[in-house]
């Protein structure tokens, strides 16, 4: 069980409460990792912990989620303009507890490690994305869903996949204590301190 290492974080009602962020180029992506401190309140149905969609294109997302499958697991899931998907799962987690979860896509490749560790990792061909929007805490497609009960700290978004050794060292620093070859690629960093 790790000991959550930031100042403070944010938290997320369940109902109501996300955060809508400008729009991040992740479609021209071809490779990205994107990170996050979870704490969540409940396991037992589907949360959106991090989550790129289009409003134009239902077909169209990327996401960390808690999912209610096996009793609640993180899952990232990527579904392309055309449906085809791929996606990893963790092993089972627990409420009330701090997580930090990364989600890899790398070529055909995507990962999901949890607290450092690689937990799962699958292929699928997904190609193109076209994303509109980037919300923390939801998912908005051509609705919105799956709002987070719980606490997100440190959310970051690289435009690389990053290595496991990479994710463990970013995992217990602030964006000031980042070292250069860390920042390579980063395009967003939010600690959600409150």
């Amino acid at each position: 069980k790790l000991t959550f290492p930031a100042q403070g974080s944010a938290e997320f009602n369940g109902s109501s409460d996300y955060i809508d962020v400008a729009n991040l180029p992740l479609s021209s992506f071809t490779n990205f990792t994107y990170s996050t401190w979870v704490n969540t309140d409940s396991v037992g149905s589907t949360a959106r912990v991090l989550a790129f969609g289009s409003t134009t294109n239902s077909n169209t997302l990327s996401l960390i989620e808690v999912n209610s499958t096996s009793g609640g697991i993180f899952r990232f899931f990527n579904r392309d303009d055309s449906g085809t998907s791929a996606y990893a799962d963790s092993g089972n987690i627990s409420a009330n507890q701090w997580y930090f979860v990364s989600a890899v896509k790398e070529g055909t490749s995507v990962k999901i490690y949890v607290d450092g560790s690689l937990a799962a990792t699958s292929s699928g061909s997904v190609s193109t994305f076209t994303f509109d929007n980037f919300q923390i805490g939801r998912l908005l497609s051509t609705s919105a869903s799956g709002y987070l009960d719980g606490n997100l700290a440190n959310v970051a978004i690289w435009n690389r996949a990053l290595s496991s050794d990479e994710i463990n060292s970013v995992m217990w620093k602030s964006y000031e204590a980042l070292a250069t070859t860390e920042k390579s690629g980063l395009q967003a960093w939010y600690p959600l301190q409150e």
